[in-house]
């Protein structure tokens, strides 16, 4: 086995594809120009623009370009997708109403999700129904939980 200083290295590579499956709900097959042009001109709601996001960097973009391209910066790409993670959680849940997703579609919404990222999947629905139902408005002290903004 090859060594590197001290350290034995590993030639192990998984075969081609073997990532590929693991993102269903992300979009695969649509051109990066048109997920940063939607990114870009805020096409959709933040959810929905939030899938783009690990398709581009399957495509070989990293944040920094996606803020150069779009102007979507940073802090914002990874909101969007830890919240999108979440949202994702809860439509898949046959228990959570469906109707109250839509309570999470305005923009900022983003930012009621984003905290829920810390709590059980089966947790999630019960928060997010409550804040729904009470109209929380949870962006209140929201940049002392996230440092970068």
């Amino acid at each position: 086995m090859p060594q590197l200083g001290n350290t034995p290295v590993n030639n192990f590579r998984p075969p081609p594809g073997f990532m590929d499956s693991l993102d269903a709900k992300q979009p695969v097959a649509e051109d990066p120009q048109k997920l940063l042009a939607k990114l870009k001109t805020g096409a959709g709601y933040w959810h929905e623009l939030a899938r783009a996001l690990p398709a581009l960097q399957r495509a070989g973009f990293d944040w920094l370009n996606i803020e150069a391209e779009t102007g979507l910066e940073r802090a914002l790409q990874s909101i969007w997708t830890i919240a999108g993670q979440v949202y994702d959680s809860l439509k898949e849940q046959a228990n959570f109403p469906q109707e109250k997703l839509k309570y999470f579609n305005p923009e900022d919404s983003e930012y009621k999700l984003y905290p829920m990222r810390i709590l059980a999947v089966t947790a999630r629905g019960p928060v997010a129904e409550y804040i729904a139902d009470q109209d929380l408005n949870t962006t209140v002290g929201f940049s002392q939980a996230v440092p970068w903004t």
